[in-house]
């Protein structure tokens, strides 16, 4: 018997490590076909629907205003007082400009000299906004959203 080259037995590795792997592939499970996106939807719209979460028909129109926020004189040291942060007014009224807002926070502080007052920009359902309110952003022009 003739002895086996090194090229006879490299030879007989390769073929098995490929029988071994053509055999693995055979034997795998076949991919998963991707969703579309549609049927992503509709699937998350049966999961809302089951748990019971009405679907929006539509979104509420926003437009943005001017609401006022306060801050304690006292506690501005952030290092001593680490939890004190800006709160919002509760009831705030709400202005069309920045200046009109600011005026009113003027006004504040000089009456109350234990807060800091500030005028921030929010988006309000234009439902909530008073008929006069709603004229001066009109005028204004700009920050209505869909």
């Amino acid at each position: 018997m003739a002895k086996k080259s090194i090229n006879d037995k490299l030879k007989a590795s390769v073929e098995a490590s490929l029988a071994q792997a053509a055999e693995k592939k055979a034997t795998r499970k076949p991919a998963k076909k991707k969703k579309t996106e549609a049927e992503l939807k509709a699937e998350h719209e049966d999961m809302l629907a089951s748990l019971g979460i009405p679907k929006a028909t539509t979104r509420r129109q926003t437009v943005t205003v001017y609401k006022l926020q306060y801050h304690n004189r006292a506690r501005l040291d952030h290092t001593k007082y680490p939890n004190e942060r800006m709160r919002n007014l509760e009831n705030s009224p709400m202005f069309a400009t920045w200046d009109a807002a600011h005026k009113e926070c003027q006004k504040r502080e000089k009456e109350d000299k234990e807060n800091l007052y500030f005028c921030r920009m929010t988006d309000v359902p234009v439902d909530e906004v008073p008929a006069k309110l709603m004229k001066k952003l009109k005028e204004r022009g700009w920050g209505f959203h869909s």
